[in-house]
């Protein structure tokens, strides 16, 4: 696309919104869901081809997402957040557990510092994340804490 974010407001606006849709298979705007969810193929290879896609631009230049989509794809990623969890662990799984997702944690961390531009987007992306986090030390139980398992 070209011309600046000014100028293509509505055209990327509606592009954003229309890439969020079919990353989750809901209405854009939608919060993510509390089950985490399984996706469809079809979302799981757009979500994957926009990953891969921006973040290889935004290696280039930091500003290649632009502004009026990053709260689209951080809200898409806020309904994947187990996933985005299992390429930023430690272990950097792949595919991941929920939705067999393959991109790599350097991709990932691209996408999300371009993405993170917006500091409410990547807000959505840190409480998702959080909530991930919370459930997994909630599942713990007393012996785990005391044997470090």
């Amino acid at each position: 696309m070209s011309g600046d974010d000014k100028t293509d407001t509505d055209i990327r606006t509606g592009f954003g919104a229309a890439l969020e849709a079919a990353m989750t298979g809901n209405v854009p705007g939608t919060e993510g869901s509390e089950d985490f969810a399984k996706h469809s193929p079809a979302e799981i290879r757009v979500l994957e081809h926009v990953v891969t896609e921006y973040a290889e631009a935004a290696k280039i230049d930091k500003s290649a997402i632009p502004e009026n989509m990053r709260q689209n794809f951080a809200n898409a990623l806020a309904f994947y957040p187990q996933d985005v969890h299992d390429v930023l662990g430690v272990r950097g799984n792949l595919p991941t557990e929920m939705n067999d997702i393959e991109i790599d944690r350097s991709t990932m961390n691209q996408f999300i510092r371009g993405v993170a531009e917006d500091g409410t987007a990547f807000r959505t992306i840190h409480d998702s994340q959080m909530e991930v986090i919370a459930g997994d030390v909630h599942a713990l139980s007393g012996e785990d804490l005391r044997t470090g398992s």
